[in-house]
């Protein structure tokens, strides 16, 4: 990296100026290539913190809420306060990979998401690692009397099924990728099940004095999320990571050339 070069300041310092000096330095880092990864849709670091465990020297977060982004830097993470889509950026690719966990189903629809995993596409060397609720067995809870615990949040705008991602990866044109599963639930007895009735649409994970809910042993594999890693190349192991991000059961894995 090169921060003997172009000294940064510290999260808490650029808290402390105005939102384009920030924006400025921490654009000028990038292009410098102090960063080495994205994380888009920062909000309070999480995906940041992942991009450590993927082998990230320093991450720099891409969050468009402002309040967001101020709460982020006096948390000691860098984050760019910027639109993704208006990020001022023409030597890309700029960075190794790029992180997206629990950001897509909050957009607010697919055609959006797709726009966002081809401008990610644009700023990675390497690949894409993407998470999200699995929505893919609603209609299968919801017999029994159950819901997964991100299945009806509020916000969750864009509840984007396994094959509607598989879809867009293709169309974006990733050959390498893979999908699957992670967070397995065995029965209704684990705690990111819920009854299918129970209000707010706020919940969080089921505790102890929360309503009950049906006694039921699945007879079919359901997860919590999904996880993705998409290869812009097609040398990168794509499965590798995955399993490194402890990927519990393989969905699809696709090594096929689409084009060229």
């Amino acid at each position: 990296m090169s921060d003997a070069a172009s000294p940064l300041p510290s999260p808490v310092e650029l808290s402390e100026m105005p939102l384009e000096t920030r924006n400025e330095i921490l654009l000028n880092a990038l292009r410098e290539g102090v960063f080495d990864y994205l994380d888009f849709g920062t909000h309070k670091g999480g995906g940041l913190d992942w991009g450590l465990s993927l082998g990230g020297r320093r991450g720099l977060g891409v969050e468009l809420n402002d309040e967001k982004v101020l709460h982020a830097l006096r948390s000691g993470y860098y984050v760019l306060s910027y639109d993704v889509f208006k990020i001022p950026i023409d030597e890309a690719p700029i960075v190794d990979f790029a992180v997206c966990r629990h950001v897509l189903e909050h957009m607010p629809n697919i055609h959006v998401v797709a726009l966002i995993i081809e401008r990610l596409r644009k700023f990675v060397r390497h690949y894409i690692y993407i998470e999200q609720p699995d929505f893919s067995q609603e209609r299968y809870l919801a017999g029994l009397g159950l819901k997964l615990q991100g299945s009806y949040l509020k916000g969750h705008a864009c509840p984007m099924e396994t094959r509607d991602l598989i879809e867009i990866f293709w169309d974006v044109g990733f050959d390498n990728f893979v999908v699957g599963g992670i967070r397995r639930c065995w029965g209704s007895d684990s705690r990111y099940i819920h009854r299918a009735d129970v209000a707010p649409r706020t919940v969080g994970k089921w505790r102890e004095g929360d309503l009950p809910k049906p006694s039921v042993k699945f007879d079919r594999p359901i997860f919590r999320d999904i996880i993705a890693v998409l290869g812009k190349e097609s040398e990168i192991d794509t499965l590798g990571i995955a399993k490194l991000c402890k990927m519990e059961e393989v969905f699809l894995q696709s090594r096929v050339r689409l084009y060229g």
